[in-house]
């Protein structure tokens, strides 16, 4: 997930302060989460396979998965994130420990249950 607020990709896409990539990624419950706890926080997203130099224009970016749950990227190639100043990255990590410990009433959708 990238979340941006450098004026010329506000312009651009403007509503959507965060974007989740769909290129290599799984439909897993963890990402789910992640978007639940999006919505949930007013954190708007948005789908979709991104331009590489997107991640040159992001203001953060983290990686999520079900073992490490959300982690914030340092870096992707010759770009650094400062990784403790991302509110929206910040709020995300914070709903998800929430959520995962039974301390949240966001309603993640369950596409796993039978």
């Amino acid at each position: 997930m990238l979340s941006h607020s450098a004026p010329g990709v506000r312009a651009a896409a403007e509503a959507l302060p965060a974007l989740l990539p769909t290129r290599c990624t799984f439909d897993g419950i963890t990402r789910a989460c992640v978007l639940a706890i999006a919505a949930h926080e007013g954190i708007a997203c948005a789908v979709g396979d991104l331009a590489p130099r997107f991640a040159g224009e992001a203001d953060g970016a983290f990686i999520c998965g079900t073992a490490c749950e959300i982690l914030p990227v340092a870096r992707i190639d010759e770009h650094h994130y400062d990784l403790s100043g991302n509110e929206i990255i910040r709020r995300v990590i914070t709903g998800y420990r929430e959520l995962i410990e039974g301390r949240s009433d966001v309603e993640v959708p369950n596409a796993w249950a039978s």
